[in-house]
């Protein structure tokens, strides 16, 4: 039940040996370590986290595939980019704490792109598969997600939620959306039936 070392010592890490925890806390194995690891960007330069340098990417569609990243300066990237990142993976950035706290992240990270590949498949999920209290939820961090027959069960000025045939709620929020889809959201209304819904968890 607590925490302990038990981290990979390999000349080559995944995003999935940053995020994979065995612990209920959800805190990586690889607290205060700098790591190298490589992905495509699946949050981008042009959706609204980039204005304080934080993005996402992923090395496939499954769970622990995913991982949030920033950089000290904004940085020009694009989803679909295939980029090597260097950076501190943490659970517990100071700047951002009140954010990003218990979320597994590379912070101040320095990226090269390699090339621009196919953006991976969303990982199709459930509002019960999101649920704080669900039993893999920690698993879904840092993924592109897409949420299926969904409908808007609450709006408010920050944010929104959905419900699914699961009966569960997930509360969305629109940090890592464009401006697009952020003024789409904003005319949503509770009651709202939509065909899906995609983003990182």
């Amino acid at each position: 039940d607590h925490d302990q070392l038990g981290f990979i010592v390999d000349d080559m890490l995944f995003i999935n040996d940053l995020q994979f925890t065995p612990w209920p806390s959800g805190n990586t194995r690889y607290e205060g370590c700098e790591v190298t690891v490589s992905g495509i960007v699946t949050a981008d330069t042009a959706q609204y986290n980039s204005s304080y340098s934080s993005y996402a990417m992923q090395e496939g569609s499954g769970q622990w595939d995913g991982l949030v990243f920033d950089t000290e300066e904004v940085v020009e990237i694009t989803r679909g980019d295939h980029v090597t990142i260097t950076g501190l993976v943490t659970d517990n950035d100071p700047d951002w704490i009140f954010k990003f706290g218990g979320n597994t992240r590379l912070i101040n990270a320095e990226v090269s792109i390699d090339t621009q590949v196919d953006i991976p498949d969303p990982l199709v999920a459930s509002c019960e598969d999101l649920a704080q209290t669900a039993e893999e939820v920690e698993s879904y961090e840092g993924v592109l997600v897409k949420l299926e027959n969904v409908t808007v069960s609450s709006v408010n000025a920050y944010d929104w939620s959905i419900t699914d045939a699961s009966g569960m709620e997930a509360l969305i929020d629109e940090d890592m959306g464009t401006m697009g889809a952020g003024i789409a959201m904003s005319e949503l209304v509770e009651g709202q039936e939509l065909s899906y819904i995609m983003g990182i968890f």
